[in-house]
């Protein structure tokens, strides 16, 4: 009988260690060895902008651009002693780096601190970067050759970000809405690439459109613990490993699925987002790509204009579309509000007559467009707008998003929250100070001071008033 039981238990071992796949709950890759699907070059073959264009931008193949940017003596200001000392005062966007927890409170706001703060608190910090880089900075970071050195790809710059922590970050398994080219100038970064082809066996989240779900999306798995048991299909996934060093760069195309890592200590990247162009071969033009061009000197970025740029203060553009899409939604409006394009024609077509875009300024972008001060706008206005005549169009077009703004806080701390606190400080006391108000606001509600003084002035109607009697505040 002994026998019989030690034979049934090592059975059921076997059974249950065949029913385990390869890489059960373990971080995303151990289901099967790497590939190298993924093409690298140096600085001595890389490809032309038409060859970038042809054979990885429009079939949407990734490609690594080894030490491109190595030699840059701009590299070398990528530290963060001389990004504090030159850009401290500039502010960026700051994540949790536990996804489960709202934004962190910075220096002043939440969801946003000033690079000096940041770079002082790194080291106990449990937050990151993720952020437009401000314009400010554009002239420290160096662009490769393949990317500006003839074409029309810089006319398609959409957005630059930064992506900065003091390492240990990991991001989901996700795909983006823009083409990006990514380059490491801080420490080191592993990317996981999904091989093309594998996209419908990842999982992803269905997005809400009315959340503002774009074609970028992320697979349902936990990057670091994958039940494969849950999500079998992710065993069939081919993927390809890369480590990202300071001077490389990694062209991610729009929709490719990727899951990154960062190494241990600092950790910085910029990340240029670029148009996405379907197969049309007319979309950029190469005309200028004659002749000998220059392919080991890269551009700074500053040579160029970019589609939404940021201050390093202010309403950021995280989220907004292409200009050019931008450009061909405006001249639809004007289509439709027809041949005599009045100003209030195109605020009733603007505001789809039963007003459901409330938050369009169509007057605004009535005027933004009407070049010739005519009163009527034509298509031809729209087809030769500026840049900037667009981000007037995109911004008003586009809902205000607080996590954008320094007003993001407002998502965090309730406004129950906020008249309950009030309401037990008016019941204590006479009189209301602001200095009290701001002082238990952020002890209290852990908010910011910035906050507490916008509650308080908009309680008083003044920003010199400092002082209120608790009965007048209805």
């Amino acid at each position: 009988m002994v026998v019989e039981h030690v034979i049934v238990g090592l059975l059921c071992l076997s059974v249950c260690y065949a029913a385990t796949p390869v890489g059960h709950l373990q971080p995303f890759g151990f289901h099967r060895p790497a590939g190298s699907f993924v093409k690298e070059f140096t600085l001595d073959n890389a490809p032309t902008p038409l060859e970038f264009s042809n054979n990885f931008v429009l079939p949407k193949n990734a490609a690594v651009f080894r030490g491109n940017l190595a030699n840059e003596p701009e590299l070398k200001h990528w530290t963060n002693d001389y990004i504090k000392s030159n850009y401290g005062e500039l502010e960026v966007r700051l994540r949790a780096l536990n996804e489960s927890l709202p934004d962190p409170l910075g220096e002043t706001h939440y969801g946003r601190d000033t690079i000096r703060h940041f770079v002082d608190n790194m080291p106990s910090s449990n937050s990151y970067v993720v952020s437009e880089l401000p314009q400010q900075m554009y002239k420290e970071f160096p662009v490769i050759p393949t990317l500006v050195t003839c074409g029309g790809f810089p006319k398609h710059f959409a957005e630059v970000d930064i992506w900065w922590n003091g390492g240990g970050g990991t991001s989901l398994l996700h795909e983006d809405s823009f083409h990006q080219l990514s380059c490491q100038m801080i420490g080191e970064k592993q990317w996981k690439m999904v091989e093309p082809g594998y996209e419908d066996l990842v999982y992803e989240q269905v997005e809400d459109e009315s959340e503002g779900g774009t074609d970028g999306g992320a697979s349902e798995i936990d990057p670091l613990s994958v039940d494969l048991i849950k999500y079998p299909n992710i065993s069939k996934v081919s993927w390809s490993n890369i480590t990202m060093h300071p001077g490389d760069c990694l062209f991610i195309p729009r929709g490719y699925f990727h899951q990154v890592n960062s190494g241990r200590g600092n950790n910085l990247a910029v990340a240029i987002q670029f148009g996405e162009f379907g197969d049309d071969k007319s979309a950029v033009d190469f005309a200028d790509c004659t002749g000998d061009i220059d392919m080991k000197t890269p551009k700074l970025l500053s040579e160029f204009d970019v589609m939404w740029k940021w201050n390093g203060s202010g309403y950021m553009n995280f989220g907004m579309p292409d200009l050019e899409h931008i450009r061909a939604e405006a001249l639809k409006t004007v289509i439709e509000c027809d041949k005599d394009c009045s100003l209030s024609t195109f605020e009733r077509v603007c505001n789809n007559e039963q007003q459901h875009n409330w938050y369009r300024n169509c007057t605004t972008i009535f005027k933004t467009f009407d070049s010739d001060l005519d009163g009527k706008l034509t298509t031809k206005e729209v087809e030769n707008a500026t840049w900037e005549q667009l981000r007037v169009y995109g911004h008003e077009v586009s809902e205000f998003l607080e996590v954008n703004s320094v007003l993001f806080e407002c998502t965090i701390i309730s406004l129950r929250e906020v008249k309950k606190l009030l309401k037990q400080e008016i019941g204590k006391y006479d009189y209301l100070t602001r200095k009290r108000w701001v002082t238990k606001y952020q002890r209290i509600l852990a908010g910011s001071k910035f906050y507490g003084e916008r509650i308080f002035t908009q309680l008083v109607g003044s920003e010199k008033t400092d002082k209120v009697r608790s009965k007048d505040i209805t």
